[in-house]
């Protein structure tokens, strides 16, 4: 319920693009709520086509979807409180600018629900929405920031997965080495996978320099060998395995300063 004010006060404030100003009037009289759209058949072939039946009719603006389907949160909170719901209605909308409509909504109540929807969201047919799924994901509170970019570096298309690599290395810098680790070590796309080596080491430090080490045992030769010729540059060493590098680092660590220079007059450990 703490959300759910927060989150109207939140969307109080951006009536002109969510058109969600009128339901906070106390003075007007709201419509009934619609019911939430049952959750989508697994049947596949006619999944869309019961899709766009289920849906209500009140509900097939995108330019008023927010507007009313907040008075259904509201009227009824407990459906809205699980993110299987907003998975349902993200499933259940019978086109992509109704979907985006469920992101946006989801999104300004709950970090939680916008994850629920975003692996969808970050597949739309229409580039414009994946892109801002993949923005969006800036927006999420810090414990859930490694979700989402999970969830983006998964994304299909190269250019949502470049957005949310874009987004993880923007983060602040105490978040960065963590957030471009996911990246590295999950991404089941090796492109993507080196170019979060890569940006890992645009702004090197001791830590970006451990989040590295880990991909030396990538099932990937291309990114092996991209990872072992940055710890070969940034060190002299050539090290070919997450252990042998670890261990030589945990030893050595001491001998770099925070931009991972050299110190001067410090020998290598044994």
């Amino acid at each position: 319920m703490r959300h759910l004010a927060l989150a109207v006060a939140a969307l109080s404030l951006t009536a002109a693009s969510l058109l969600l100003f009128r339901t906070l009037q106390p003075a007007r009289t709201p419509e009934p709520p619609s019911s939430p759209p049952p959750k989508p058949s697994s049947a596949a072939p006619n999944q869309q086509a019961a899709a766009d039946t289920a849906w209500p009719d009140s509900l097939r603006d995108p330019a008023t979807y927010c507007e009313r389907r907040l008075r259904d949160v509201k009227a009824n909170p407990s459906h809205w409180q699980d993110p299987d719901a907003w998975s349902a209605e993200f499933k259940a909308a019978p086109d992509d600018d109704l979907r985006a409509g469920v992101v946006a909504l989801a999104r300004s109540i709950d970090g939680r629900f916008f994850l629920a929807v975003l692996p969808g969201a970050l597949e739309s047919a229409k580039l414009e929405h994946r892109l801002s799924a993949a923005r969006a994901i800036a927006q999420l509170p810090e414990p859930l920031l490694p979700h989402g970019i999970g969830s983006g570096a998964a994304a299909q298309d190269p250019d949502t997965r470049a957005e949310v690599l874009n987004v993880a290395s923007n983060a602040p810098a105490e978040l960065r080495p963590a957030l471009l680790s996911v990246a590295l070590l999950h991404s089941p796309f090796p492109e993507t996978r080196i170019q979060a080596a890569r940006l890992l080491m645009e702004r090197p430090d001791p830590s970006c320099f451990e989040a590295l080490l880990p991909a030396l045992d990538d099932p990937h030769a291309d990114v092996r060998s991209c990872v072992a010729a940055t710890v070969l540059e940034k060190t002299g060493q050539r090290l070919t395995s997450a252990a042998a590098a670890t261990a030589w680092w945990e030893k050595n660590r001491k001998r770099f300063d925070s931009m991972l220079l050299e110190i001067p007059g410090i020998p290598p450990a044994p």
